[in-house]
């Protein structure tokens, strides 16, 4: 998934929740948004073993 472009301008950690991209990925007609978690969204979502669930860290470039 390509990284958010607002990833780089971040001073702290995402709050925890789930937030989505304002841009759709993919081709018609499977076309979605990415979805972005805070770290402890996703520390709970990974202790909950959730099946499908795939989760990733993601980096700023710069």
């Amino acid at each position: 998934m390509p990284v958010p472009l607002f990833l780089a301008q971040l001073a702290q950690p995402l709050s925890p929740g789930v937030y989505r991209s304002s841009m759709e990925f993919g081709s018609v007609p499977l076309k979605s948004f990415g979805v972005v978690v805070g770290e402890s969204t996703g520390a709970a979502l990974e202790s909950a073993a959730l099946k499908g669930v795939e989760l990733g860290p993601l980096h700023a470039t710069a």
